[in-house]
């Protein structure tokens, strides 16, 4: 299995999950030749796509679907209450309607989806399987639900957002609206909150952890990674059994490491 954000963040997200057969594409939030041109920075080339799974309907997620349908004519899966929100997509004609727990094959790629808590309708992660490697990719999360958390604990790779450090939230220039609405159990996940999933929830079964959708404005990289190796840092303190999961760091203008497994 082969795995790589091509990008992440509000400007645009996509990430790339392939086995040896089945090439997908999670989100379109950039357009064709980005998202083939980020595919030749990460070595990975995308001559064929097997579909496009989206996890909601807003425009950072899909605003590529367009141009992406028409080089590849392939099924996008998405909910029935995203493709509500989804302004008209003329390309768009071979929709496979999903619920919020389907699980559903894709050449030889299992994937189960499951509900996420966002402000946007009927939206989903989505965990994903091919002989014996599951990964998990859960970001768009105003709160790490037990049913999000059920999932990452069962996965070798995860890809988790941590959006914002919430002090430089609170002193950044955001509008009060905005920022009570990422703040929200419908919004986004800080820094603090992948801590303590780390240090207090994680099984440690996930040995590659991506901490996507980093902001610009309400986040600094190495807040984030710091963030995160303290929390495990902590964890290991007095246990016999020291966690050491790979962290990867995931950008908006260009795509992470690529995870073969």
């Amino acid at each position: 299995m082969q795995i790589t954000i091509l990008g992440s963040g509000s400007s645009g997200n996509c990430t790339y999950v392939a086995s040896k057969k089945t090439h997908v594409l999670i989100d379109a939030g950039f357009g064709a030749r980005s998202i083939e041109r980020r595919c030749r920075d990460a070595g990975i080339s995308l001559r064929q796509l097997d579909a496009v799974l989206l996890t909601h309907a807003h425009s950072d997620h899909t605003r590529g679907l367009s141009s992406l349908l028409k080089k590849f004519q392939v099924p996008v899966y998405l909910t029935n209450g995203a493709q509500g929100e989804l302004p008209p997509c003329p390309m768009l004609q071979e929709a496979c309607i999903i619920t919020r727990r389907e699980e559903f094959v894709i050449g030889d790629l299992e994937i189960q989806a499951f509900p996420t808590s966002h402000d946007s309708a009927e939206s989903v992660g989505f965990q994903v399987s091919c002989r014996g490697i599951t990964g998990t990719l859960a970001t768009d999360l105003g709160k790490l639900t037990s049913r999000v958390i059920e999932r990452l604990n069962r996965s070798d790779w995860i890809v988790i957002e941590s959006n914002h450090d919430e002090e430089l939230l609170r002193i950044g220039p955001y509008p009060l609206s905005l920022k009570r609405r990422i703040l929200g159990e419908k919004g986004h996940i800080s820094n603090q909150a992948v801590a303590d999933f780390l240090e207090l929830q994680f099984s440690g079964l996930a040995r590659h952890i991506f901490l996507a959708h980093i902001s610009r404005k309400n986040n600094v990289p190495s807040l984030v990674m710091d963030s995160a190796l303290e929390a495990l840092s902590r964890r290991n303190q007095g246990s016999l059994f020291k966690l050491d999961p790979r962290l990867y760091l995931t950008h908006q203008n260009g795509p992470s490491e690529v995870l073969r497994l």
